[in-house]
């Protein structure tokens, strides 16, 4: 069951010690947050804000992204207000009516342009893939590859862009969290969100004093968007941990924004079952990811910080890290190359046999770690590098792996922390 706790926020960033202590005696069941690390600390603040720049009303605020997202035509951002306007002049509890001056899309998008429109949408950005720049693509198999797949194209956005967009968006200025807490109740530590939880504590612990932790939540699956099945979706969705869960799981916050696009290869009635069709799938997958999360990597030991926008417009130093990708199984299996089926070791985070899952101890279990697979990649690479094509293969059927360049070795940080 979901509990909607206290949290850390731009505006209240803890609950005192009197007030926690009071609130304990008050109520048994009352929480007890502490701040872990140091208290995130604005760098600065932008002279004004979105809206009084703008000249925008707070509904209006609310419209713009709506607006600029979906590319809305005269007719239907006119219909839209005429909408708006109807259902609040006829809802029995509004005491005011709706402040919108604004009547018509290009009067929206003029004001916006006065302003900085990135601050409401964030362009795509479409380039076409070609396999000869892949790491681990089939390269003996690039031309046929290329008259079976045709061209392939990859729509993104700019990931920092757009986590700069959800920190500073105003309808969550007052609700964002900026530090990691230990949550606990009676004394006993309860897990309330993932603010609360030890991933986001142990990166805590090791940032700069005053730095903010960006914890990126991705999500992917493909979907139908046709009625015959045929014609497939890939999208990546971006949300950030730093707005609570109440917030970032209701759809009507547009807490979650699509990232990119990935190119939807179909299987081809001709090469779908040889080993080098599959690879090349995955090595063009894994290079989609790389390409839009290349941003998030840390190619030294220093810790990567940029200044970005915030809560009530202030400055913040943030380390954009990335915290969980939620996917189901095959496309787990994808992210971590790891192959499906009869595979020996068909799992994407351990390294037991297939057919030892029905009776598995827990305490036993060796997992994939990011540095594990990182060194089993390199030394499979080696082998087949040495023409020693045979022990290669014997590698990648015993470990069920691929060596295709996994696109999470990109975001290796110096913080050490955990990315399997």
């Amino acid at each position: 069951m979901d509990y909607d706790y206290g949290h850390e926020t731009a505006d209240n960033n803890m609950l005192t010690e009197q007030n926690n202590a009071a609130d304990t005696q008050n109520c048994p069941t009352a929480l007890h947050e502490e701040i872990v690390g140091f208290k995130a600390e604005p760098y600065g603040v932008v002279p004004g804000n979105d809206s009084q720049d703008l000249c925008l009303s707070e509904l209006e605020y609310r419209i713009a992204p709506y607006a600029t997202e979906n590319d809305l035509s005269k007719s239907s951002y006119t219909g839209l207000i005429s909408l708006i306007d109807s259902v609040i002049e006829h809802c029995p509890g509004a005491s005011t009516q709706p402040d919108i001056s604004i009547q018509s899309i290009e009067s929206l998008n003029y004001k916006i342009s006065l302003g900085n429109k990135s601050r409401y949408s964030i362009p795509f950005k479409t380039v076409e893939i070609d396999p000869a720049d892949i790491d681990g693509f089939p390269e003996r198999y690039i031309e046929e590859f290329r008259r079976e797949a045709g061209k392939i194209f990859f729509s993104y956005r700019d990931i920092i862009a757009l986590c700069e967009l959800l920190f500073s968006y105003r309808p969550f200025w007052d609700h964002t969290i900026l530090n990691a807490a230990i949550v606990t109740r009676n004394g006993e530590r309860v897990y309330t969100d993932i603010y609360s939880g030890n991933w986001w504590e142990n990166v805590q612990r090791k940032l700069p004093k005053g730095d903010v932790l960006l914890a990126i939540m991705l999500a992917s699956d493909q979907a139908d968007v046709s009625a015959n099945g045929r014609e497939k979706a890939w999208p990546l969705y971006l949300k950030l941990g730093n707005t609570p869960k109440a917030i970032r799981n209701k759809d009507k916050e547009k807490a979650s924004r699509v990232l990119a696009y990935f190119p939807v290869i179909k299987k081809s009635a001709r090469y779908g079952n040889l080993e080098w069709y599959r690879t090349a799938r995955k090595a063009v997958f894994h290079h989609c990811l790389r390409i839009v999360l290349g941003p998030l990597a840390n190619h030294g030991n220093e810790i990567k910080s940029i200044f970005l926008r915030g809560p009530h417009n202030k400055i913040y130093k943030c380390v954009p890290m990335l915290a969980c990708y939620t996917a189901d199984l095959p496309e787990q299996r994808l992210l971590s190359l790891t192959m499906s089926g009869n595979a020996a070791m068909s799992c994407p985070r351990c390294f037991e046999q297939t057919s030892n899952f029905k009776d598995l101890p827990a305490n036993t279990i060796l997992l994939r770690s990011t540095k594990l697979m990182k060194d089993m990649f390199q030394h499979a690479l080696a082998l087949e590098n040495n023409n020693q094509q045979e022990d290669a293969y014997n590698m990648k059927r015993t470990y069920s792996m691929s060596t295709v360049k996994v696109s999470i070795y990109v975001l290796m940080h110096p913080l050490d922390i955990e990315l399997y």
